[in-house]
């Protein structure tokens, strides 16, 4: 398998994949959802209305461009003959220093994801490890994540371990 940092033109795919991914999980868009994403925007005007210009497809599309540019995340795929098949996404960002974390810096992993066919053979562990390794060589001192059931064991393999609020891996 092939690993590498995604670009723009993954973009298409990326979205493609989240999608899957909450449909997998569960989720699924509804009427309170493009409410909320309305008034994330700040548009009140139209709250009662369907409006199919900001759908779920297009807010992803917009984050994954808007994360490629500025660097606030950054998206890795696993690609097997040319094609993508499984992903793995980390999100940086800032919090108040502590004691356990005097810098601030903080990892989150996200996005992880391995299409059902592909499942089994090890892509997202595979991925997941390229990933830790990029958050380690940008100087951040773990990664937190949620973990759904699925995920939960590969998890526990790569080393994470359960915190009141997430899984943690200090790297």
């Amino acid at each position: 398998m092939n690993i590498r940092k995604a670009d723009f033109n993954d973009i298409e795919k990326l979205t493609e994949l989240r999608i899957a991914q909450l449909n997998d999980e569960g989720e699924r868009e509804t009427e309170d959802s493009r409410i909320c994403r309305k008034a994330a925007r700040r548009d009140f005007s139209c709250l009662s209305q369907s409006d199919n210009s900001h759908s779920i497809k297009k807010a992803l599309k917009d984050y994954f461009c808007d994360a490629l540019k500025n660097g606030s995340a950054e998206m890795f795929v696993g690609e097997i003959n040319g094609q993508i098949v499984t992903t793995a996404a980390v999100c940086y960002y800032v919090l108040p220093p502590s004691f356990k974390n005097p810098d601030g810096k903080t990892a989150y992993g996200t996005n992880i994801y391995t299409l059902p066919a592909f499942r089994g053979n090890g892509y997202a562990k595979e991925v997941v490890g390229y990933m830790l390794e990029r958050v380690k060589e940008k100087g951040y001192k773990s990664v937190r994540l949620h973990a759904t059931k699925m995920g939960r064991g590969l998890y526990e393999k790569l080393g994470f371990t359960d915190d009141p609020d997430f899984m943690i891996k200090e790297i």
